[in-house]
């Protein structure tokens, strides 16, 4: 009983572990690919934010899922009714680097 328990436990926290993100791999992606338009900090307040219609999103106070923040970054923001100006980075980066980047997201205050 206790052998079962504990491998339920294990494969619980190994698929937990899975979906968590690296925080420093997501913010090089982040700094690459997001910064010009969110911002250094992720307040929607980057070099060229003031010329974009409708302005980014200021991340540190979005209250989206982290399966809508994943959606927007794999398919753009029109996938989940937001902005088209949202490109989709679902070409670009792997799963594994979008989880990364959402977790990063979620650093941001």
């Amino acid at each position: 009983m206790y052998r079962i328990l504990f491998a339920v436990i294990l494969f619980a926290s190994a698929i937990s572990t899975a979906q968590a993100g690296d925080a420093a791999a997501g913010k090089a992606h982040f700094d690459k690919l997001c910064v010009s338009c969110h911002g250094a900090g992720g307040k929607g307040d980057g070099p060229v934010a003031s010329a974009l219609k409708p302005p980014p999103s200021n991340l540190t106070v979005s209250t989206l899922s982290e399966t809508d923040k994943t959606n927007i970054i794999k398919n753009g923001g029109a996938s989940v009714g937001k902005s088209p100006m949202m490109a989709s980075f679902g070409a670009s980066l792997s799963d594994a680097d979008i989880a990364n980047v959402v977790t990063y997201i979620g650093t941001l205050k």
